[in-house]
C-alpha cells in the first residue's frame, strides 16, 4: 500500500495538496490576529460593509452623530448637550438667582451694567445661545429683550436684558443653548 501511494506522489501532488491547506489555513489565522488597530483610518468604506453586518455591540459608544441617526428610531430618547437655565433677576444689584436648570452644576452671578453670567459648567463656545424674557408667574413676555454672548469663561454665557426701549433692566431671562454643532432648522 505504501508503494503504491509512492508512485502516485508527485511533485505536483504534494505543492497541490500545501497549497489547498494554507488557502484554507490562512483566512482562519489571519482572521484571527487581524482587528480594528491593524485597519488603517479610513480604509473602509460603506460600500464594503455588507447589510444589516454591522450590530449594536460592535459599536463603540458616542462614536455615531448626525446624519448617521435615524432620528425616527430615538423614541423616549433624551436629547444630549442642550443646556436651559431660568433665572429669576429682580430689580437691584447682585441678586440674581437660579430658578432652575435643566443639568446640574449650574450657577448664576450678576455683574456690573446688568449683566447676568450663566455658568453651565462646562464649555459652552461650539453652541449657539438662545436667551428670552419672561413674566414670574404669567405665561406671557416681558416687553423688551435678551442679548446673549460668550461670558468671561468658555462656560459662561453672558445675558443681558433690556426694555422696548433698547434701556438695561433687570429680568427673567431663560437660556437654552442647543446642541453644539448643530444646524438651525430650516
Amino acid at each position: 500500500m505504501l508503494s503504491n501511494m509512492r508512485r502516485r506522489l508527485t511533485f505536483a501532488n504534494v505543492i497541490s495538496t500545501i497549497a489547498l491547506f494554507a488557502a484554507l489555513g490562512g483566512g482562519a489565522y489571519a482572521a484571527s490576529k487581524i482587528d480594528g488597530s491593524d485597519i488603517a483610518k479610513d480604509a473602509i468604506k460603506n460600500r464594503h460593509i455588507l447589510e444589516g453586518k454591522v450590530k449594536n455591540k460592535s459599536l463603540q459608544d458616542d462614536t455615531l452623530t448626525g446624519a448617521k441617526i435615524d432620528e425616527s428610531t430615538l423614541t423616549g430618547v433624551k436629547a444630549g448637550n442642550v443646556l436651559t437655565a431660568v433665572v429669576s433677576n429682580p430689580a437691584g444689584a447682585s441678586n440674581a438667582t437660579l430658578d432652575r436648570a435643566g443639568q446640574d452644576g449650574t450657577t448664576v452671578t450678576e455683574g456690573p451694567g446688568n449683566v447676568v453670567l450663566v455658568d453651565f459648567g462646562g464649555d459652552v463656545t461650539q453652541c449657539a445661545w438662545v436667551a428670552t424674557r419672561g413674566a414670574p408667574d404669567t405665561a406671557t413676555e416681558d416687553p423688551g429683550y435678551a442679548q446673549t454672548a460668550l461670558g468671561n469663561t468658555n462656560n459662561r454665557v453672558e445675558v443681558r436684558t433690556r426694555d422696548e426701549t433698547g434701556a438695561p433692566q433687570d429680568g427673567r431671562p431663560c437660556m437654552r443653548p442647543p446642541t453644539p454643532n448643530q444646524p438651525e432648522a430650516g
